[in-house]
């Protein structure tokens, strides 16, 4: 099944290159979409289909398409266990997907005031069955490292559902806009890569090794089931004790601060797993070029996602309008907290490629249990103190920011502790030390902080002299240079991620000249 590979940095570059590029090219479509949506939809359809998606995650504890991660992790043994595998995700998919219909009754209670919120989660309810239908065919594109295959499928079909939804938008169709595209895209993403993978994937099962499969699909689905109730915790949380307006604001501005961490983190991460995979019985040289591959995605994600937070006044204030106003604190915690998402994605794959999803397990129980303990508390006890920090530095907000500011704080500072504990594990095997794992989580966050605080004071500073429109338009402008420069200082100031930096511009660079021709 595995290909002979000259050099696996080399494919890890050319791999994000591609990965990189199409996304990059897609997210221009998003923000469009985004801007429209934001003008057709109000805080309230957010909040209700953000409800549905967050119960379904909190619904499906086997995710099928986990089962892409296990077939990742031992290329050696795609052919042998494919047909397993895919025979097992359909099963488990089918039985999810029917307890959930079943279940809408039940369900509904977590938001009765709205008529088609049953409608919502049976739609919500194939998303297991999308899962399952691209989970193996991915698993066999990407061991081969077939990078732009893989891209120019994903960069069509996501534009496609882009489009689709803001012509639902446009007909009125309200929260099933935010909800029905993403898992036709799922179907559409799975149907090309079969066709692509075609007569490569053996499809017969093997009774002799579906308990095998399964009992290493149920732990690492577990983990992957924890690390989903992670991500939405502060939605939980919300759904329970907030309107649905406030968890709008939440989830708009979750959705858009964590733009900038689908475009780089999570793609370049979907490449260097199946090349992590391929040498993990060589912990140290593994370890190495992870450690590369993080301190490069932390040179880019957190100066990035640190000055996306300190611009988003201005951004919110010129294209969404006074009813999104509520948001932009909220937007600024949580650009923070995608800075360290940037660190904890890869840690994850590593740890996928390692195949110590039992570690997995452990680390995002650990998370669940103490992350939903310190949101409620922080929810319940800390909102009038919260509701004070968005004057100091002189923010709007509107009744609803409160809660979900809390919960945005306290989601930040629990990422916060988990990284740097992940991310020694993940050495252990490769004798990391505690120093070189701090070195390479401080080593971006002084030049992030130091361009976020200048496009933060930016609007302040040239308010007096061009008035507040201009300034917020130059504050627009200027942020690009600015986190450019930042991403600059971070990588300069360490020679590994300086070097690989290079590379990979490189590598880009020449991409794109072939896409444009």
């Amino acid at each position: 099944m595995t290909e002979p590979i000259g050099s696996l940095s080399e494919a890890a570059i050319r791999g994000s290159a591609w990965t990189t590029a199409q996304t990059i090219i897609n997210k221009f479509a998003v923000l469009i979409a985004s801007l429209v949506l934001a003008r057709l939809l109000d805080p309230a359809d957010y909040g209700i289909a953000f409800i549905a998606t967050t119960v379904g995650a909190f619904f499906f504890v086997l995710a099928p398409w986990v089962l892409n991660d296990l077939l990742v992790s031992d290329p050696r043994g795609f052919e042998r266990n494919a047909g397993t595998a895919l025979l097992a995700g359909v099963g488990t998919a089918l039985v999810l997907g029917l307890l959930m219909v079943a279940s809408i009754p039940l369900l509904r209670m977590f938001e009765p005031r709205y008529a088609g919120f049953g409608l919502l989660l049976a739609v919500v309810a194939l998303r297991p069955l999308a899962d399952a239908w691209m989970a193996v065919p991915w698993a066999a594109l990407r061991i081969r490292l077939q990078y732009a295959r893989i891209a120019t499928i994903d960069g069509s079909m996501q534009l496609a559902g882009t489009a689709g939804a803001v012509l639902m938008a446009v007909q009125g169709a309200g929260p099933m806009t935010l909800v029905l595209p993403p898992i036709m895209v799922l179907f559409a993403q799975g149907s090309a890569y079969w066709f692509v993978a075609r007569g490569t994937v053996p499809l017969k099962p093997r009774r002799t090794l579906f308990i095998t499969i399964y009992r290493r699909f149920t732990v690492a689905a577990a983990s992957q089931y924890l690390n989903n109730v992670v991500k939405v915790l502060e939605l939980l949380v919300l759904a329970w004790l907030a309107t649905p307006a406030a968890v709008g604001l939440f989830a708009f501005a979750f959705q858009l601060s964590s733009q900038a961490n689908v475009v780089i983190a999570n793609q370049t991460a979907g490449v260097i797993q199946p090349i992590l995979s391929h040498i993990n019985d060589q912990p140290k040289r593994q370890y190495q070029a992870f450690l590369r591959a993080l301190r490069l995605i932390g040179c880019v994600g957190v100066p990035l996602s640190v000055v996306q937070g300190a611009a988003g006044f201005p951004v919110f204030r010129i294209f969404f309008g006074a009813k999104w106003d509520g948001a932009v604190a909220i937007f600024l915690v949580l650009s923070f907290m995608q800075a360290f998402i940037f660190v904890a994605t890869p840690i994850m794959v590593m740890l996928k490629a390692q195949g110590r999803f039992r570690l997995i397990l452990a680390w995002q129980l650990s998370h669940v249990l103490v992350g939903a303990c310190l949101i409620v508390v922080m929810v319940k006890l800390g909102t009038d103190f919260v509701a004070l920090l968005p004057r100091l530095v002189d923010l709007p907000t509107t009744g609803d920011t409160a809660l979900p500011l809390a919960a945005s704080i306290a989601g930040t500072f629990m990422w916060g502790i988990g990284c740097p504990y992940a991310l020694h594990a993940a050495g252990q095997p490769a004798g990391a030390s505690w120093r070189s794992v701090l070195a390479a989580l401080v080593q971006p966050w002084p030049a992030a902080l130091g361009g976020g605080l200048l496009v933060g004071m930016m609007p302040h500073m040239l308010k007096p002299i061009v008035g507040d429109l201009y300034a917020n338009i130059a504050t627009i402008v200027l942020a690009a240079p600015i986190a450019l420069a930042a991403i600059v200082l971070a990588a300069v100031s360490n020679i590994d991620s300086r070097r690989e930096l290079q590379q990979f511009a490189r590598a880009l660079s020449r991409r794109l000249r072939l896409v444009r021709k």
